[in-house]
């Protein structure tokens, strides 16, 4: 799995263009676990993200991305780091599919997680336009959970933000 998600940042940052349209996306994370957790596992909670965005055609791009969590994210009580690659089919409708890893206090998660997403993006101006999506992350907490590695959960997680093309 490390070496697909490797691969698929590559392709994002290097892969030739036919179409080259690009754009910078940021905004806000909301997540829910999808079981009930005990204390001190939070089981909600915000965060932001950056990305970037290509499309290759009319209908396929990827995007690079990295979510921060601050008040804690996955059984760690401090601020996290989520850099992840997706795959993207479609739009203004998309589906994605890709994964990332969890940054902790030094430590990177011993697994990669998986994503799937849904999204919906439009123009507001001619190179200004908002993109709203949900995601499903299969939880791999092992290696930046610093409570209890026994207790998991997958994640969904919604997004709202910005982009500006390029």
């Amino acid at each position: 799995m490390k070496k697909f998600l490797i691969l698929l940042l590559c392709a994002a940052a290097f892969a030739p263009s036919v179409r080259a349209e690009s754009s910078l996306g940021f905004g806000l994370r909301y997540f829910q676990m999808t079981d009930s957790l005990p204390k001190p596992f939070k089981d909600r909670g915000g965060g932001g993200f950056i990305n970037w965005r290509t499309y290759f055609t009319d209908w396929f791009g990827a995007m690079a991305e990295v979510d921060v969590y601050v008040d804690g994210f996955a059984g760690t009580r401090n601020e996290v780091l989520s850099p992840q690659a997706f795959l993207v089919l479609g739009r203004p409708v998309y589906a994605a599919v890709g994964g990332g890893y969890l940054f902790c206090d030094g430590d990177l998660s011993d697994d990669p997680f998986l994503a799937l997403r849904l999204g919906a993006q439009g123009p507001l101006t001619t190179w200004f336009m908002y993109d709203i999506s949900v995601s499903y992350e299969f939880a791999e907490w092992s290696g930046v959970n610093d409570v209890d590695d026994r207790f998991e959960s997958d994640t969904v997680v919604i997004g709202a933000g910005l982009r500006v093309l390029f």
